[in-house]
């Protein structure tokens, strides 16, 4: 699915990414863990173009779809004065405001709720549209930067059993070890000595 070679990426006299291989193939799911300031949510950036790499290079499989929830939801989303029907239904033009309304129902947000404007939104709010994004694009590779981050338990059991039933290739970043465990079939822990990749 992705390539990684020899991504390094410094912050002035911080090192935060250095000579980073990594191969991802098609129906992993592999949780990057590791300490906070160790560059888990850079290389994503990296991953997607976000951030330039200084170093080294990402390289896409043929035929994927990349579909990204960075940890800042509400960055993604905006705080614009559009709707949340609105918002949605641009992701999704052939569709009709039925489908979109039902997209956002599936994610909690119920009658007069999809006429919120983006600029009133919480955190989790501004998550959960950012999963309902996700379900309308169908992308067949995940990349989910601290997806629990913001959510309650109903809405993390929610969406650990949304990705159980998801057929695509999953790429997330997490503390949360429960989360972690009921998901991933590959850890890669980012340490100050490398990269230890776990398998199973």
């Amino acid at each position: 699915v992705v390539e990684f070679k020899g991504i390094s990426k410094i912050y002035g006299d911080n090192i935060v990414l250095d000579g980073i291989d990594l191969t991802i193939q098609r129906g992993e799911r592999v949780a990057i863990i590791g300490p906070n300031g160790i560059g888990k949510s850079t290389l994503l950036k990296v991953m997607m173009g976000e951030t330039p790499a200084d170093e080294g290079s990402v390289e896409w499989g043929y035929e994927t779809h990349p579909g990204y929830v960075a940890q800042d939801h509400k960055e993604q989303v905006g705080a614009g004065r559009q709707s949340l029907d609105d918002w949605l239904g641009n992701f999704c033009p052939a569709q009709g405001i039925g489908f979109v309304k039902g997209q956002l129902a599936a994610v909690l947000f119920s009658g007069d709720d999809s006429k919120k404007k983006l600029s009133a939104l919480s955190g989790g709010e501004a998550a959960r549209l950012m999963f309902a994004r996700q379900a309308v694009e169908k992308p067949n590779v995940l990349i989910f930067d601290e997806p629990t981050n913001h959510l309650d338990l109903e809405a993390i059991d929610a969406l650990v059993d949304a990705i159980k039933s998801y057929e695509g290739t999953l790429i997330f970043v997490s503390h949360d070890r429960w989360f972690v465990n009921e998901l991933a079939t590959r850890i890669v822990e980012i340490t100050p000595d490398g990269v230890q990749d776990f398998y199973g």
